[in-house]
């Protein structure tokens, strides 16, 4: 085949940096000094009217030895693994379906995408009432079937799991659309 000529690039120049310090500038003001001014704060000890008094690391000490901190961070290691490793892999699942041939495609695609039109608030509620102990379609669908009921409200484990499949589906749309 033919060569493709060969573009010369030069080294940004005193213009392109200028063309590009508003947006430096916003991020600047936009993140990184809230950020620092977070940090700050986090080396103090302040209750609102009253001025910060500094401890140093004494706050991280606080919360770097309560068991309570590692429970947390280790059930967000978890949700954060699962949602992104099962939604990744579900949506391209559902990609790789419809990359073919696949009956009724519009029709399937709405089904796909409805997720992504309903909010996170309206989607809880749904869930939660399709999830109720005391009449709630998949807990009575369990119980016919013999199947131990989800005790999400006070079961831990079932509220991760319960957690997990709602951001999966409330965001594989997305993901969906993206690969």
């Amino acid at each position: 085949g033919a060569a493709l000529p060969h573009r010369h690039v030069s080294a940004p120049t005193r213009r392109h940096w200028l063309m590009v310090a508003p947006a430096q500038a916003m991020l600047i003001v936009m993140l990184a000094l809230p950020a620092l001014h977070v940090f700050w704060l986090s080396l103090t000890r302040s209750t609102y009217g009253a001025a910060p008094e500094w401890v140093g690391l004494a706050n991280y000490t606080v919360v770097l030895s309560d068991p309570y901190f590692w429970t947390a961070a280790l059930n967000t290691a978890i949700v954060v693994n699962a949602v992104v490793l099962g939604e990744f892999a579900l949506a391209l699942a559902v990609a790789m379906l419809f990359a073919g041939w696949i009956p009724w495609r519009r029709l399937m695609i709405a089904v796909v995408l409805a997720p992504y039109a309903i909010s996170e608030v309206v989607s809880v509620v749904i869930w939660k009432f399709m999830m109720d102990p005391n009449g709630g379609p998949v807990s009575m669908a369990l119980r016919r079937l013999g199947l131990p009921e989800l005790d999400w409200a006070v079961e831990p484990s079932h509220g991760l799991a319960m957690v997990v499949l709602l951001s999966i589906w409330h965001h594989l749309p997305f993901t969906f659309i993206l690969l």
